[in-house]
């Protein structure tokens, strides 16, 4: 069968398409949904290009499936926010859509489909898509959008694919323009290019054309070690055990999951977070230094008793995981996550150890419970009653 022709059923077959569709006479789905659909993905984004106005038809879109209208930034782009995440946004174009095509990023980027017309791929898309062609559509869509420079690396990520040169010298020739943009852009597509599938690849190429340093400076001589860690970390990574993988696809913070900020975590070692150009959340911040402060000696020891490994994990906090990661510990993921469930849920808590020792609550406890804990992790407790007892011991020691 016909690409254009399963492509098309994809785009029929959805609900909402068909409802957009029915109602809005004219109605071009445009961008994201269309690529995907080319590329056999579900996306749970849609791009309406309309001739009426975009808040009136958001409204009456929301009367059937509900949901929250939302004006864009943009100023020209109603956004319809679903519950499970969803969005439809509706955006009026004048005169031809092709001239709306015209002013997106990329040519993959820039087909159209409606029922009246079916797929309409004025600039090669489609053609584009079967050789995984990263192709601007002008360079003043570039220029005009600095962010959409980063994009186009996103893009070699998410469908292993290659910049064509000429796009590539122009990313080259108006990278410093990135400055100008704003950090919470800059770090939305920055985090969406970690967790690409090709995103190794993608950042080495971002890096040699000088993009990358514009986001997080690396110095030329730096830059092979940092990405042959990458990819030794990526290979672990794929690696792992299933339940661990689980971990490692959970959010962490700002839409970047474990598995990318296992990545940041690398190329923030040498640079740090104050001169970069995104703008990370607290507990992002959080995280990243408690990577860079973790005890590296008692991490590379084989011989590290589970008391050691204890105090080394309670300073990592939640990073536990990215470290055993990135330090090739994979071997410490059962007592991580052994010492994350003891952490969350001890044998006591703070008033059993104050009735127990008759302390008053309050740092003191806090450190009994600490050393509740270490116990827990070590072995040398497994319930509340071997805990009062240890306890009444080790008071005992500290009296004497």
């Amino acid at each position: 069968m016909d690409d254009t022709v399963i492509v098309t059923k994809r785009i029929l077959d959805d609900r909402l398409n068909q409802m957009v569709f029915n109602e809005i006479p004219g109605a071009y789905l445009v961008g994201g949904f269309v690529r995907d659909a080319f590329l056999s993905r579900i996306s749970g984004d849609r791009d309406f290009a309309v001739k009426g106005e975009p808040d009136e038809i958001a409204y009456k879109i929301r009367g059937y499936i509900g949901g929250t209208v939302v004006k864009l930034k943009d100023g020209s782009t109603v956004r319809i926010a679903l519950k499970d995440g969803t969005t439809l946004d509706f955006s009026r174009y004048d005169g031809e859509i092709s001239d709306d095509l015209l002013r997106r990023d990329f040519t993959i980027n820039a087909i159209a489909f409606s029922v009246e017309t079916g797929l309409y791929d004025p600039v090669g898309g489609i053609a584009d898509l079967k050789t995984g062609c990263i192709r601007m559509t002008r360079e003043e869509n570039l220029r005009d959008d600095p962010v959409r420079l980063i994009r186009a690396y996103r893009f070699v990520g998410e469908i292993d694919g290659h910049i064509d040169d000429n796009t590539r010298e122009v990313i080259r020739r108006h990278k410093g323009l990135l400055r100008q943009s704003a950090p919470e852009r800059i770090t939305l597509e920055f985090f969406k290019l970690l967790q690409s599938k090709a995103c190794v690849r993608a950042l080495r190429e971002a890096f040699e054309d000088n993009l990358g340093s514009e986001i997080i400076p690396i110095k030329n001589n730096k830059l092979d070690d940092i990405m042959q860690k990458l990819i030794e970390v990526t290979r672990k990574l794929k690696e792992a055990p299933e339940e661990f993988k689980e971990d490692l696809d959970a959010e962490v913070s700002q839409g970047l999951t474990l598995k990318g900020l296992v990545l940041l975590d690398i190329l923030l070692e040498e640079s740090g977070m104050e001169n970069t150009q995104l703008r990370l959340s607290k507990k992002l911040k959080t995280r990243i230094t408690q990577l860079k402060n973790r005890q590296k000696g008692i991490l590379s020891s084989r011989d590290a008793s589970d008391e050691a490994l204890y105090d080394c994990f309670e300073g990592l906090g939640d990073s536990i995981l990215e470290v055993i990661l990135i330090e090739g510990r994979e071997d410490l993921y059962a007592k991580a996550k052994r010492y994350l469930t003891i952490s969350g849920n001890p044998v006591l808590d703070g008033e059993d150890i104050a009735e127990i020792t008759g302390v008053e609550e309050g740092p003191a406890v806090g450190r009994l419970l600490y050393e509740v804990k270490k116990a827990q992790f070590a072995g040398k407790i497994s319930d509340s009653k071997d805990a009062a007892d240890y306890l009444k011991r080790f008071c005992g020691k500290k009296g004497a």
